[in-house]
Formats: C-alpha cells, sequence, structure tokens
C-alpha cells in the first residue's frame, strides 16, 4: 500500500501531463499517482479514489506545479486534520498572474471554509463520510460543495501555506471568462443544494469595488462578475438542473471502476 494516494483528473495525453515531471522530484518517495480521464472533474476523481490504496487522498490537478515538499507536507498535515487545502501560487506577471493570486491564502495556517481541487488533500474516511464528490457538479464548485458536507459532518479544513503548488488559473483572458461562465451555471445547482438565500446569490453577480489590484484587473473581474451572473440566468431559463431531493440523493454516489491506472516510483 501506498503511503499517500495523488490523484489527477485530466483530458491531456499522458506525455502533456505536466504535474508528473513535478511528483518524480518530491521527497516523499512512496506515492501512487492515478491519472483519471473522465470528462466529469467529479466523477474522474471519485473513481481515482475507488482504485487507491492509500488512506490518505491528494489531489492535483494536471498542470500543477507541486513544491519537491508538497506530498511530505501533505502526508504530516493529515496526520492532524480531516481535510488539507493547500497554498496556490502563480509566478506569471500581469493580469494573468493578478487573476491567479485570488487563490494564494498567505503564508500562515489557518481553519478555512474553502479548498481547491488543484491543492487539496483528504482522509479516505471523511471522503467515503461525506461520499465523495457530487457529480452533478462537473467542473465548479465540487471542492466548495465537499468542503461544505466535510463540515456539516464535524471534520475540519485546515490551509497548509507550506503545502505549495505553483498553478496558473487561466492560460488567457477569453479562457477565464469561459470558467466564470461555467462557474455561473454550476452555481444554479450548488445553490439549490444548499438553500442560499436568493440575496446571496445576487451578491456573487454584482461588481466589487476596487481593492488593491491593477485597474484591468478590476475591470476584468467586474466583468466576469456579469458572465458568471448571465450564466445562472441562462440556466435557470433552459438548463435541465436537477431538483434539490435529486441533489440529496447523488450525495453517496461513489462510482467504481477505473480508465486508467499509473504507479510513480522514483
Amino acid at each position: 500500500m501506498a503511503q499517500v494516494s495523488v490523484i489527477i483528473p485530466t483530458l491531456r495525453d499522458e506525455s502533456q501531463i505536466e504535474v508528473l515531471d513535478a511528483l518524480e522530484r518530491q521527497t516523499l518517495q512512496d506515492f501512487e499517482v492515478l491519472i483519471q480521464t473522465e470528462k466529469n472533474a467529479s466523477k474522474a476523481r471519485n473513481v481515482g479514489v475507488s482504485s487507491a490504496s492509500s488512506e490518505k487522498l491528494i489531489f492535483l490537478d494536471d498542470d500543477s506545479e507541486p513544491a519537491k515538499t508538497h506530498l511530505e507536507v501533505a502526508d504530516k498535515t493529515l496526520e492532524h486534520h480531516s481535510l488539507v487545502a493547500g497554498r496556490i501560487i502563480s509566478n506569471k506577471d500581469g493580469v494573468l498572474g493578478d487573476l491567479s493570486d485570488h487563490y494564494d491564502h498567505g503564508n500562515k495556517g489557518k481553519y478555512v471554509d474553502m479548498a481547491t481541487g488543484c491543492n487539496m488533500a483528504i482522509h479516505r474516511k471523511v471522503f467515503d463520510t461525506i461520499g465523495g464528490f457530487d457529480e452533478n457538479l462537473a467542473w465548479g464548485h465540487e471542492e466548495s460543495d465537499l468542503v461544505k458536507r466535510a463540515k456539516q459532518n464535524g471534520y475540519d479544513v485546515w490551509y497548509e501555506p507550506n503545502m505549495v503548488v505553483d498553478h496558473q488559473y487561466v492560460d488567457s483572458i477569453p479562457d477565464f471568462f469561459r470558467k466564470k461562465w461555467t462557474f455561473g451555471r454550476e452555481a444554479i445547482y450548488y445553490h439549490r443544494k444548499h438553500d442560499y438565500r436568493f440575496a446571496d446569490r445576487l451578491r456573487k453577480c454584482i461588481p466589487l469595488a476596487p481593492g488593491s489590484g491593477s485597474i484591468s484587473e478590476f475591470i476584468i473581474q467586474s466583468l466576469a462578475k456579469g458572465v458568471w451572473g448571465s450564466a445562472q440566468i441562462y440556466e435557470l431559463l433552459f438548463g435541465d438542473i436537477p431538483d434539490h431531493q435529486q441533489a440529496k440523493d447523488s450525495r453517496t454516489c461513489l462510482p467504481r471502476g477505473l480508465d486508467s491506472r499509473h504507479s510513480v516510483s522514483p
């Protein structure tokens, strides 16, 4: 049995999976990698977990670049916490780097209510108890949903700044808006499932006041809020959205079977 299992959802060929190079340089040697090719990111992660051999599960994206101590830090942190959210940095300059930096929550450890799928870790027992990722959320809000259910079941979520990955959230401005549109569509199901008030939903669609970032970043973020909200309206009018009871029923679905499994033995 591997000390930790690393699960990576991807639609790329193995030769294009950038994270594998960084994993070969890890200080922790005893780990396995499960590469999942399902188009639904939540399903891909669930399928990976079903075939993982370790009780400690680590989720990375195919284009994440974990620091060389990443797996070691994740392994040690899971000795004390149920679910771990890692630090996400971006070495890109300019607006694209600024947009990615919103996922960097600082250099101090703390209890949080968020995590991101490109850098998170969880105990298998916790994952199984809360039902894994909700596959109705194919991409967008699936981590928030998992974290919310973990906390509802009494598990802690810890932000560990030393569990670091370099990950650029977007490749271009059009890519940023495409992701915001997808997030907006997924938000309808997520909000219905967790009974968010209408006022809370509306607030997410209103542009933020200028902060410490650049003017160009503020303009892009403000436009993105509009795209996010427009996607919700479109999905409400034309989308096929599962009702609240279906959302509850889906929580215990952990599919079996594995498209591909790759073990790494540095």
